[in-house]
């Protein structure tokens, strides 16, 4: 059985769950089954000196490719492959397909709104895990859509913010700092509130694939363990999983 992954964002978040989600699919994936992995890294950004108070790089330029070739090195046996391009419109149905396990790291709701209307309209089978967070807390949704059916809620079904997002898409922002329009300056965001997303997605990442995936990379159940997003605190180290309200969406 083969693993479709796909990364969007490997800055923050990003660059907190890759590292971990390779070593277990490479050194441990015959607990999940998987005869091999593609895992396709997905960003239209570059490293630049004010990222490392967050994120690990050698050097600088586009964070997929840079990323790609760190990763590469200890893990030779994932198949790496790079999109250095933010996700737009125009490329989705080139960068995300039917069967994919998609971890969307992205820090606005355009594109989150973007990603997640996809998945609901086109992919008839899909795996769709968000994280994102504020300075010191956040939260992690779980989309699964299955034979053409939600078995959970779409990202902007219960939060406002994405239905109807207020910020930029990553390209405009770019324009902005490269047309000097206006000084963009990036909200504030603690490594450790990145790493605490990055681990409550790969949890339900882990809690997907050990209830069984099917041969397309997605599940054969509707909902394998009992939750749809989980909220979490860093000051008050809290968790909070969110139950399902009935199953469908």
């Amino acid at each position: 059985m083969n693993l479709k992954v796909k990364v969007i964002g490997v800055g923050g978040i990003g660059s907190c769950l890759l590292p971990t989600l390779c070593r277990v699919l490479n050194y441990g994936s015959s607990m999940y089954s998987f005869d091999e992995v593609d895992i396709h890294l997905i960003d239209g950004d570059d490293y630049e000196e004010r990222n490392r108070d967050r994120q690990a790089f050698r050097d600088r330029g586009n964070k997929a490719e840079i990323t790609k070739k760190m990763l590469e090195e200890d893990f030779p046996n994932l198949f790496l492959r790079t999109h250095p391009c933010y996700v737009e419109e125009s490329n989705l149905g080139m960068l995300l397909s039917d069967g994919d396990v998609v971890f969307l790291c992205v820090d606005n709701h355009v594109t989150r709104r973007m990603v997640s209307r996809y998945c609901e309209d086109e992919l008839q089978n899909v795996v769709l895990i968000s994280g994102g967070n504020d300075l010191e807390d956040g939260n992690v949704q779980v989309f699964i859509r299955k034979d053409g059916w939600n078995h959970t809620a779409p990202l902007d079904q219960n939060h406002p913010e994405i239905k109807e997002p207020t910020d930029k898409h990553p390209s405009e922002e770019e324009e902005e700092r490269e047309g000097c329009l206006e000084q963009a300056v990036a909200a504030p965001q603690l490594l450790i509130a990145n790493n605490t997303a990055a681990t409550l997605m790969l949890n339900a990442f882990h809690g997907l694939m050990i209830n069984g995936a099917d041969s397309m990379g997605v599940f054969e159940k509707a909902h394998p363990f009992r939750y749809e997003e989980v909220f979490f605190d860093v000051p008050s180290n809290k968790v909070r999983a969110k139950q399902f309200s009935k199953e469908g969406a």
